[in-house]
């Protein structure tokens, strides 16, 4: 359920096979929340709010000076971006699954999907956004600089890093049950295949740091999933191939420690108080449709497709 599904499965009984898919991707970009706009990787959600990151975290002490650098940040009146930063940073992911797929008798098969990603988060930057000059508060007011100077402390003091990370390891196994067909016996056309799956998917990943403000999971965050998907090409002149394929997974409800917001006016991936929480991760619809034109110039061959998950 996490690679690209490609065509129906080759129903030959008894047949074995092991296929090995490599990807690699890297982007500093990403969309802002509203999806209309290019922004950087760490700023989709807009320019973080510093003004607000102390409002009403529990347990601020009156003696830290961390502390009373966030309360007194917090009384300032803002303007415009005053009190505001933007993270930079650049994702790089190389994912490798090993698929291992048994068929047996009357179209039925099985298949393991063994997924293994490596995750870097580099060149974490983070820019003062406030306004250089003007009236006060700016980006030379006191309450912003003692902010500023002791943020890694900050942090700290809330169990948060807000660096960059690199770790390679296990994603969440799938496992599948699967039924194909492959018709040949049509005079217009050379073939019609089909297939459909379902399974599940096991939360093998590893997980979340939550005292990481930037750390992803390396699959769906321990959640237990259930899935489905279908495929069906169509084969013609010898040469030409139309397929297509959707599906889901829908993923279990489960408990755990994240970061909270404790003001509506706090946006961003960073937050300082954390709490227990049932997370409704849903379901993820994907789909997709290709063509293939095979050894059409040359012994050359064309595959083009287009897929949407949600």
């Amino acid at each position: 359920f996490n690679v690209w599904t490609g065509e129906p499965r080759l129903i030959e009984p008894k047949m074995s096979t092991v296929d090995i898919i490599y990807g690699h991707g890297s982007t500093c970009k990403s969309r802002s929340c509203r999806c209309d706009d290019k922004t950087s990787l760490l700023n989709l959600y807009g320019p973080y709010n510093m003004l607000k990151l102390g409002s009403f975290v529990p347990n601020k002490s009156p003696t830290s000076q961390e502390d009373i650098a966030l309360i007194e940040l917090g009384r300032t009146v803002g303007r415009d971006t005053f009190g505001m930063v933007k993270y930079h940073g650049r994702f790089t992911l190389d994912e490798m699954h090993v698929l291992w797929t048994q068929n047996f008798a009357h179209g039925l098969f099985f298949q393991v999907d063994l997924p293994i990603r490596h995750m870097k988060l580099s060149n974490v930057l983070c820019e003062d956004v406030s306004p250089c000059n003007g009236p006060c508060p700016n980006r030379h007011t006191r309450t912003w600089q003692t902010f500023l100077n002791l943020y890694n402390k900050i942090l700290g003091r809330y169990d948060l890093c807000a660096g960059g990370f690199n770790h390679t390891s296990l994603s969440d196994i799938s496992t599948s049950l699967g039924w194909g067909c492959n018709y040949q016996d049509t005079r217009v056309l050379d073939y019609i295949d089909m297939s459909c799956m379902v399974g599940m998917l096991f939360p093998s990943g590893r997980k979340k740091n939550v005292n990481h403000a930037f750390d992803m999971p390396s699959g769906y965050n321990g959640h237990l999933g259930f899935g489905a998907n279908a495929q069906l090409s169509i084969g013609m002149y010898n040469w030409l191939t139309f397929g297509g394929y959707a599906g889901a997974i829908a993923l279990l409800d489960r408990t755990y420690v994240v970061r909270l917001k404790t003001d509506i006016r706090q946006n961003g991936l960073i937050k300082l108080a954390k709490g227990c929480a049932n997370v409704e991760r849903g379901a993820i619809w994907n789909g997709g449709a290709y063509g293939k034109m095979d050894h059409f110039v040359g012994g050359f061959s064309l595959l083009c497709g287009y897929s949407y998950s949600a």
